[in-house]
Order: C-alpha cells, then sequence, then structure tokens
C-alpha cells in the first residue's frame, strides 16, 4: 500500500508526533500511528485520499478553513508552517490546536539524471502534533499577565520595570502622574526629575544597576500639571529561574500629602506641647496665687483660735478651717489630675516604718471624725512585716481619699483601716489594704461609675455632698501605676469596702502593735532659737511669724531675697524659712549666694526650709536640689511646720562657730571640719539597722559613681534613720559625710563614710552580742 520500508514504517510509527506522507498529486500516501490518532483516518482509510480531507485545517478563531500548506510546497517552497491559531478537525469532528511543518521530499541529482525526471520534487511530508496543552497554558499564562497589568495600572503607586535589552515596563499610574507615553517615559523621567536632583539620582540608579544592589532615594519630580512633588524612588534587582540577573524592578511613591500631614502633625504637636506647657504654667501660678492667701487664711485662723474666744466664735472658725481644708483638696485634685493627663505623676521607692504611715493617715482625719461621732479602728495584722518598701506617699494619698470619702458619706458608726498579709516570701510582701464604714453605700450599679473623672454616685441638684469627682479617678490611676486597682464592695444603706492590693518589698518585720493616736497639743518650745523668715506677702509674713513666736522662736523678717542676704551677713540664724517666689531677688537666688558663701566660711552652715506655694510634682527635688534642706508646700501644715522647725533648731544639729552660745558637743576644727565629740549613751533599739544596711549598698555604689546628688540624698536618709534608732554617733558621722558633700570634698566624704561604717559594724556587733 505504501512504498515506506519497513524499517522506516517501524521507525515512524514509534516518534510521537504525526506523520503524513503525499504524492506530488496531494494524496495520502502514508499515515504513522500518531497520525492516525491526531486525524482519526485509519492508513488504509485515508491512502490516496486528498490530503485536504483528511487533515482539513480551520482558524480557530473564526472557524474558517485555511488553505492546506502543502500546495506552496508542490509549488516550489522548501518547507513551510502553520499561522497561529490553526487547528485540525479530525473525522469526528474534534479540533486541536496543532503546531505543523510542511517539508519537501526531491530525489537526489543522481537519481534525476539515472531517470531523466524533469523535477525532483517526489512529493510532500506533514509532521504535527496536538498543542492543546500548550495552547491552554499560554492562555492562563497570558490571563495571569493580563490580571497582574491590571492591578499593577490601577496601584496607586507608580510601578516600573527595566531589563538589559532595555524593555521598560511603567504601570498606568506612572504613565498618568508623567503624562508621557510608554516609548518616551524613560527619557521623560530624566526630563521631569528636579534640576537639583538629577545628578543625584542619575549617579545613585547608575551604580546600583552596576552592582546590582537596592537602592532608595527621596527626590522631587515634577507632575504632568507642573507641580514639583515629593517622591521616593526605590529599586531592587531581580533575577530569572537560573539565578541570572534580568534588570530592575521598583517603585515611585508620591509621599507629598504625606509629608504634609506629617509637617502639620509636627506643628501640632509643637502647639499642643507650647498649649501644655502654657497649660503647666497656668497650672503653677493658679497653685501658687491660690496657696499664698490660703496660706494666710490658715494662718490667721489659727492664730485667733490661740486666744480668748466664745463658743460661737471657735465653731465659726472651725467651720472656716474646714472650707479652707476643703478648697485645699480640690485644688490638690486638679493639680494631680493634671499630672495624671500629662503622664507626668512617677511612682518612687524607699523604705517606711507602716505603722507610722497608718498612724499618720488616721491623725489627718481623727478631729473631723470625732465631730461627727464616728470611731475610727485601725487593725494591722500580726504578720504585716513592719518594714516595707514602695512609694509611702501616693499609697497615703490613696488610703486618705478612701479614709476621708467614710467619714463624709457616714453618719453614725465607725470606719475600719486594716492591713492585711496574703502572701509572703523571702524579698516581698503581698498585703490588702483595706478601708470600710456603715455609711449610706453604693449602688452596685455605680461602682465603676464613681472611679471615672468628675463623676459622683449622686449628681442631682439637691446632692449633700461635695467634691470634685476626681479623688477615686486619681486613687484608680495611682494604683495602676503601681500593678493594682480599686476593688469595692457596697450595697445601699449597708456601708462600703473600698481595697486594694500591693506587692511591695519587705525590710525586717516587728511584732505588730495596737496604734494609740494622741490628740495634738499647743507644744511651747522652751529655748530660744533665731529664724529669719524670709515672705513677701504681709498676711503670711503675720501669720507666721506670730505663731512661730507663740511657740517660743525669735524670728526676723525679710520681704525679699536681698533682705534675707542683708540679714544673713549681719546675724546668725539657727534657721531660715525661705519663700521662693519674691521681688528683688528670689528664694533659691538667695539660697545659692548663702551656700557658696558657706563653702568659703569653711564650716558655717544654716538649714534652709523652702516655704512656698509652688507645688507641683517636681518641685520639692527642684528646691532641694538648688541648697536647701527641707520643703514646705502652701498653706502650711502647722503640725508639720513645728516637726521639721524643731528637727532643724534641735541642739545635736547647732554647728559652733555659727555664734558664741554654740551647743559644747559640736566643734569646728582649724580645717574647717565639723568635730562631734563621743556620745557613751547608745540607744541599741536595732529596728533600723536593716534599712540602714540597704542604704550603705547604695551608698557604695554612688561613692563609686562620684554622684555628688545621690550620695548627699543619701546621707541625709542615712542621718534620719540613725536618729530613729538613737545611734547618735552614726547620725552626727553621716551630718559630716552632709556637710563634705556640700563643700565637694570628695575625700572627706570617703574618709568619713569609712569611720561610719568602722561605728556601724561595731554598732551591729554590739547589738549581736
Amino acid at each position: 500500500m505504501t512504498n515506506v520500508p519497513d524499517y522506516f514504517d517501524a521507525i515512524l510509527r514509534c516518534i510521537g508526533d504525526g506523520v503524513i506522507y503525499v504524492d506530488i498529486e496531494g494524496n495520502v500516501e502514508y499515515i504513522n500511528d500518531a497520525g492516525e490518532n491526531l486525524t482519526g483516518w485509519k492508513l488504509e482509510e485515508a491512502y490516496g485520499k486528498p490530503f485536504e480531507e483528511v487533515f482539513p485545517i480551520i482558524n480557530i478563531k473564526n472557524n474558517k478553513s485555511i488553505d492546506s500548506p502543502i500546495w506552496e510546497v508542490l509549488n516550489g517552497a522548501d518547507m513551510v508552517g502553520l499561522k497561529e491559531y490553526s487547528a485540525l478537525i479530525a473525522k469526528n469532528g474534534t479540533k486541536y490546536y496543532i503546531s505543523a511543518s510542511f517539508s519537501a521530499v526531491k530525489r537526489s541529482q543522481e537519481k534525476c539524471k539515472e531517470t531523466e525526471a524533469e523535477n525532483n520534487l517526489i512529493g510532500v511530508v506533514a509532521v504535527f502534533r496536538n498543542i492543546n496543552k500548550i495552547k491552554k497554558m499560554e492562555e492562563e499564562i497570558k490571563k495571569e499577565r493580563n490580571i497582574s497589568l491590571a492591578m499593577l495600572d490601577n496601584l496607586p503607586v507608580m510601578v516600573w520595570r527595566s531589563d538589559l535589552s532595555r524593555d521598560y515596563y511603567f504601570n498606568k499610574t506612572f504613565l498618568d502622574f508623567l503624562g508621557t507615553e510608554l516609548k518616551n517615559t524613560m527619557a521623560t523621567i530624566w526630563e521631569k526629575t528636579h534640576p537639583d536632583d538629577i545628578d543625584r539620582f542619575l549617579e545613585v540608579y547608575t551604580d546600583s544597576f552596576k552592582k546590582r544592589a537596592p537602592y532608595e532615594l527621596e527626590i522631587k519630580m515634577e507632575r504632568k500639571d507642573g507641580e514639583y512633588r515629593d517622591v521616593i524612588s526605590i529599586g531592587s534587582p531581580y533575577y530569572n529561574i537560573d539565578n541570572e540577573f534580568m534588570g530592575f524592578v521598583g517603585t515611585f511613591l508620591d509621599i507629598t500629602e504625606r509629608k504634609k500631614a506629617e509637617s502639620a502633625l509636627k506643628e501640632s504637636k509643637v502647639k499642643a506641647e507650647v498649649a501644655n506647657k502654657a497649660k503647666s504654667e497656668f497650672l503653677a501660678n493658679m497653685s501658687h496665687e491660690i496657696r499664698t492667701p490660703l496660706n494666710g487664711i490658715i494662718g490667721m485662723i489659727e492664730l485667733t483660735r490661740l486666744t480668748d474666744l466664745t463658743k460661737e466664735q471657735e465653731d465659726n472658725l472651725r467651720i472656716a478651717k474646714n472650707c479652707v481644708d476643703t478648697l485645699l483638696k480640690i485644688i490638690n485634685d486638679v493639680l494631680d489630675f493634671s499630672k495624671l493627663e500629662a503622664e507626668k505623676l512617677v511612682i518612687t521607692e524607699d523604705y517606711f516604718d507602716i505603722h507610722e504611715m497608718i498612724e499618720e493617715v488616721i491623725n489627718m482625719h481623727k478631729l473631723n471624725a470625732q465631730e461627727k461621732g464616728l470611731k475610727i479602728i485601725t487593725v494591722i495584722g500580726d504578720d504585716v512585716p513592719n518594714y516595707l518598701k514602695g512609694d509611702e506617699n501616693r499609697i497615703k494619698q490613696v488610703l486618705n481619699n478612701f479614709v476621708s470619702n467614710s467619714v463624709k458619706f457616714t453618719d453614725y458608726g465607725q470606719i475600719r483601716l486594716a492591713v492585711d498579709l496574703v502572701a509572703i516570701k523571702s524579698e516581698y510582701a503581698s498585703l490588702k489594704f483595706s478601708v470600710s464604714d456603715t455609711g449610706i453605700g453604693i449602688p452596685s450599679e455605680q461602682h465603676e461609675k464613681i472611679i471615672e473623672s468628675f463623676t459622683q454616685a449622686d449628681t442631682s441638684y439637691t446632692k449633700k455632698y461635695e467634691g470634685t469627682g476626681l479623688g477615686l479617678s486619681i486613687c484608680k490611676e495611682i494604683l495602676k501605676l503601681m500593678d493594682s486597682q480599686i476593688e469595692i464592695n457596697s450595697e445601699v444603706d449597708e456601708g462600703s469596702e473600698f481595697y486594694f492590693y500591693l506587692k511591695l518589698k519587705r525590710g525586717r518585720s516587728r511584732a505588730n502593735r495596737d496604734l494609740v493616736i494622741p490628740d495634738q497639743v499647743k507644744e511651747k518650745i522652751n529655748e530660744e532659737y533665731r529664724i529669719l523668715l524670709v515672705e513677701d506677702d504681709r498676711v503670711n509674713q503675720s501669720s507666721l511669724s506670730l505663731i512661730l513666736k507663740e511657740h517660743g522662736y525669735t524670728v526676723d523678717l525679710a520681704c525679699n531675697g536681698k533682705e534675707a542676704l542683708e540679714r544673713y551677713y549681719s546675724s546668725f540664724y539657727d534657721l531660715i524659712l525661705m519663700d521662693i517666689q519674691m521681688p528683688e531677688m528670689d528664694g533659691v537666688e538667695a539660697t545659692k549666694i548663702i551656700r557658696d558663701k558657706e563653702k568659703t566660711s569653711r564650716g558655717k552652715y544654716t538649714p534652709i526650709i523652702a516655704i512656698t506655694a509652688f507645688a507641683l510634682d517636681g518641685d520639692r527635688e527642684k528646691f532641694m536640689n538648688s541648697g536647701m534642706d527641707e520643703y514646705i508646700a502652701k498653706p502650711v501644715n502647722f503640725v508639720e511646720l513645728f516637726d521639721k522647725v524643731k528637727k532643724f533648731t534641735e541642739k545635736s544639729n547647732r554647728i559652733a562657730g555659727y555664734s558664741d552660745n554654740a551647743s559644747e558637743s559640736v566643734t569646728v576644727n582649724e580645717h574647717g571640719e565639723v568635730i562631734f565629740k563621743d556620745d557613751d549613751k547608745k540607744i541599741l533599739n536595732g529596728n533600723g539597722l536593716y534599712i540602714i544596711d540597704e542604704y550603705v549598698l547604695e551608698f557604695k555604689r554612688a561613692l563609686e559613681e562620684k554622684n555628688l546628688l545621690s550620695i548627699e540624698q543619701l546621707a541625709h536618709r542615712l542621718k534620719k534613720e540613725t536618729e530613729k534608732i538613737g545611734a547618735v554617733e552614726l547620725k552626727n558621722k553621716a551630718f559630716k559625710i552632709k556637710l563634705a558633700v556640700r563643700r565637694d570634698d570628695i575625700n572627706n566624704v570617703r574618709h568619713n563614710f569609712r569611720d561610719f561604717i568602722n561605728e556601724f559594724n561595731v554598732l551591729k556587733g554590739v547589738k549581736k552580742d
């Protein structure tokens, strides 16, 4: 049936491509197995039939027939291929995308001579294959590419690509930004770059392309409307599957609006900071301006109460004093709330005696409770450590608020302040602090609400109880800073319990004692001490000087810092009470001059207490660091005033060289060093040895770092703790350290500290025995 040799037929039937051979008349003479499968024609069926019948071809897009390429070959072409989108229609009607080539089959020249044939063409061979899968993959790839391009074109970011063959791609966003066609884009980029940035941009781009390294650059680029925009150009190299470098891809991001927003935000921040500073200054001034007259009012009330009064007058003054106390609490609440708002309220830590702290809390409310016929009971668990480390003042602030509220909202019965041990370890103790009362109680639905800012349980026009509604909110934030929170148990007419838990570093525990709250008495000072009161407000001058004189002190007055210096140079004073804000010269500057003078006078040292209406967070530290020894905020708490005055005017703190009547227990040698005589009467109650040990360790670290500020503060603490335990010699040595610091004499600090350690070790040894 065919002239194809058997061996050649066997070969053709093994290959995967279809093969058809036609003669010069265009009729089929051979078809292999693959050809039979693709066309659906068996050889015996196809033999002798026209090629177009066995192998009909159409354009798949329009289903129109295509002329068979064999006629091009039979008419002289050596080889012809099918056009794209050509499809074969099999005998059963199935359509296949195919690729095919049609080649001429010719006799050799020698054969032509032998047969004397005029034409050496003897037929055409068609080799073809089914490319449906390939076409499908191409269509999928094309579809994905179109989707990718559509996504890239719709991105708000300008996207680009360049490769080694200078084939560029720019998305629609980029072209729209530049206002140019694709073919001109690369040149347009350089043209549109701001003249100040073009050289830098070209250098970075060229260098990155050579090094195949990513780059990022901020430049200005002209938009199609002529406006220069801030853009960030980013580029990175990309590689093919064989890790061969292909080119760069990247983005241009218009950041103009972002920069404007950042600039506006920065401007707003600056304005906010200015406003916040103005607010802080306003609060400071408000505090100062209100506290100064309040101090005068309180002073005059206290002075008047020292005189002979009728019962009606005494009652009137008591009411006036309560009103002033209420106003002062409101001021303190507003200032504390402002500090919390500005995130400037900080928690500090120091050792404290919990019994003394609770006693101080109760003393503040005892009088008000007694006036309402209420009892205040304190219960401190026997297993609660006596010495703890934490922010004593902030804990007191919370407890004071709780107790104050209980007194306010309780008309009969009692208030109970309790401290219970929850858990204890070698270093820490977990405690529960609670204040409960037999008062009016709080509805359960109001529990969370009342600890929010400016909120009270009773908001009616007829409300009975005064207040800002800030106290519990401030307590909430304070406890939050100490990793705790307010808890409430309360029902209407069943009283209330406010409590919180704290984990505090423990000191050395001791047996707990019942608190006995002594009545406050007006103490007279038998010995006469000279005090210089520096105060520009006439009312405060009058009230403070009269009260100090009433307690036995000799008081001289100065209206400003300049007058204070004149009196300081001409007279001796055991103590100076220094106001801060005064005309001509303020208290800080006057203190600095006094301290500078003392450095040259070798040993003469006058304690100075700041007594001021500046009562914001950080004021105390600021004045102490300026050379003052203590700080009292106005309105003055007179119990606090006399405690601090007494501390600085007692004989053990007076230094020889101040006056001719100096204490015989202290002298100053020819080198200006303070010398204390030995005191054989050591009182060894030992309660504070643990705390002193802690301070000694901190002192050693501060000494190694030569941190004079920390050294002075620690020396002050050592003096305070040694005074508590009755260790007079240790207290004297701590005071000598403090004086050496103030003279910037670090060598003398070290020397005195070594003496302190030796004496302290002796004291501990005596205690152990």
